[in-house]
């Protein structure tokens, strides 16, 4: 709601107030909610009548892990953009991946080429199944 609201306070053309449902930029306020919030995979948003706005988002799931150096862990999603960090894990749940050295959060970063990351995750589920 915060990122719709910064949206609708500014003016069009310095005049006009956003927040009229004709002159709402829908794509805007979506590309603000996927830009400030990594976990959403999908945002779309829609007038609902003459007052309203309707956003609906589909969140990622988890897929793996990418580990830091220091030993945290984020989730990554199928295409390997890393979007919230992970709690601790007593067993393996998620299939661990990590970059040596690496440091920086990869909150809404894509760590490795979903190609890449389709086929690594293909591999490791056939080694998985053929232990």
């Amino acid at each position: 709601q915060a990122q719709a609201n910064e949206v609708l306070n500014k003016k069009s053309f310095f005049i006009f107030p956003q927040n009229n449902i004709l002159l709402v930029p829908l794509d805007v306020i979506a590309a603000q909610i996927l830009n400030s919030l990594p976990r959403m995979k999908e945002v779309a948003v829609t007038r609902a009548g003459l007052t309203a706005l309707e956003i609906a988002v589909v969140e990622r799931e988890p897929h793996a892990l990418w580990c830091m150096a220091d030993a945290s862990c984020y989730y990554i999603d199928e295409t390997a953009i890393g979007y919230a960090l992970a709690p601790i894990f007593s067993d393996s749940v998620y299939v661990k991946y990590s970059k040596e050295g690496s440091t920086e959060a990869p909150l809404g970063k894509t760590l490795i080429a979903p190609a890449h990351y389709t086929h690594l995750s293909e591999l490791v589920s056939f080694l998985t199944a053929h232990e």
